[in-house]
């Protein structure tokens, strides 16, 4: 898919995320870890609005938005992944990325590039995880 072409004088950073108040509110998301939510808020920062799948959690990536350990950031992947929040849409592997998706948000078409197929609607893994006994 094409990247969108912004219109006449507007910035770079004008794209978005919209997380849903139910999402937010939910006891799931209340329970992430602080590094959970700061992965969270970093996988967010990468959403254009369409790719939504294509989303990537690499060490060389992360580094450069201030984390300082890899076994961190793969607590913080793995927490998202277990609580639904992420979705993994490509296993990575030589030379290529693992990629990602978030489950509150349609998966994008992106051809052969993904491991799965675009979803109609969200999946909304999140909603599935129930807290531990």
């Amino acid at each position: 898919m094409a990247p969108k072409m912004l219109a006449s004088g507007r910035s770079k950073y004008s794209c978005y995320i919209t997380i849903p108040n139910q999402c937010l509110g939910s006891e799931n998301f209340a329970s992430l870890s602080t590094i959970a939510c700061k992965l969270f808020l970093d996988v967010a920062a990468q959403f254009k609005g369409y790719n939504n799948g294509d989303l990537c959690v690499t060490w060389s990536i992360m580094k450069k938005r201030g984390w300082k350990s890899q076994e961190t950031l793969a607590r913080a992947k793995k927490e998202l992944l277990d609580k639904g929040w992420l979705i993994l849409t490509r296993q990575g592997g030589r030379n290529r990325c693992s990629l990602f998706a978030f489950s509150f948000i349609k998966i994008g078409d992106f051809g052969s590039k993904l491991d799965i197929g675009p979803t109609p609607t969200a999946p909304n893994d999140w909603k599935k995880w129930t807290p531990e006994n």
